[in-house]
């Protein structure tokens, strides 16, 4: 299976609203293509980059903790393993 994860594509709804979206694209086992349009969630970016500047400057306890982003990296790896696999 390959996946490829788009964002940016913007929309506009009918209440004047922009909702972004992100392209989901993927091949299945019999080498269909696939599209799917999936809503990107709201998230603020500004207060990431705050919390990042008081944990550096301040010494604030940081928003992300050390053990969530090594967590996030296994799972990355696990997950380009398991393609790779597929792919062998």
């Amino acid at each position: 299976m390959k996946v490829s994860i788009k964002s940016s594509y913007f929309r506009v709804k009918a209440r004047s609203k922009f909702v972004s979206y992100g392209m989901l694209i993927w091949y299945d086992k019999n080498d269909t293509y696939h599209e799917e349009k999936v809503v990107s969630v709201d998230g603020n970016y500004a207060q990431f980059y705050e919390a990042i500047y008081e944990s550096l400057v301040n010494g604030a306890e940081p928003l992300v903790k050390e053990w969530q982003t090594i967590e996030l990296m296994h799972q990355l790896e696990a997950a380009c393993e398991s393609l790779e696999q597929q792919f062998d």
